[in-house]
């Protein structure tokens, strides 16, 4: 096999030439030579994947890791303003009770009020009334005593006038 080699080789160096055996040498040193630096790039790639891939991983375990806080720390400030508006509204009914009571209080003590002023009204009211009446019923009597007065007064004149008439007529003295 190896003669066959030896003549295929001689056959194309008298066809081609001499240097077809440099060329083929030299191709198979650059195949050579761009599949080292190939296989050379491609591991540097590969490492440079693998590093990014860890760089990745870590930023990516880092963004889950404050994620996860955020979302905790959120979870914590909603269970937090969930109890101050619970509290809120539990201060909110016993404000609006405590309000309904103070009213409640106001108004009864309003209507105790306005009730005693309208029994110390209806009393000074009727104060006034039997007052009124009694110095109507004075007025009346002071009145009524004068015209009784009056009249006891006329009924004295005329009885008078009478019995000095009738003195006098005894007399002969004539009027």
């Amino acid at each position: 096999m190896s003669t066959e080699k030896d003549h295929i080789s001689r056959i194309r160096d008298i066809l081609i030439g001499n240097n077809i055996t440099e060329i083929e040498k030299r191709f198979q040193n650059q195949e050579a030579y761009f599949r080292d630096e190939l296989q050379l790039a491609v591991r540097n790639i590969n490492e440079l994947i693998d590093k990014n891939r860890s760089v990745f991983e870590q930023q990516l375990q880092k963004n889950e890791k404050e994620q996860l806080d955020a979302h905790k720390k959120l979870l914590e400030s909603l269970t937090i303003l969930k109890s101050q508006i619970e509290t809120l509204a539990d201060n909110s009914e016993a404000y609006k009770h405590l309000v309904s009571a103070e009213m409640e209080l106001l108004k009864k003590r309003f209507e105790e009020e306005l009730h005693q002023q309208k029994q110390f009204f209806l009393q000074s009211m009727n104060e006034m009334q039997a007052s009124l009446l009694k110095k109507l019923g004075d007025v009346q009597l002071a009145k009524l005593d004068k015209s009784a007065m009056a009249l006891i007064m006329s009924e004295m004149a005329f009885q008078l006038s009478e019995q000095s008439a009738s003195d006098a007529e005894g007399n002969g003295v004539e009027k």
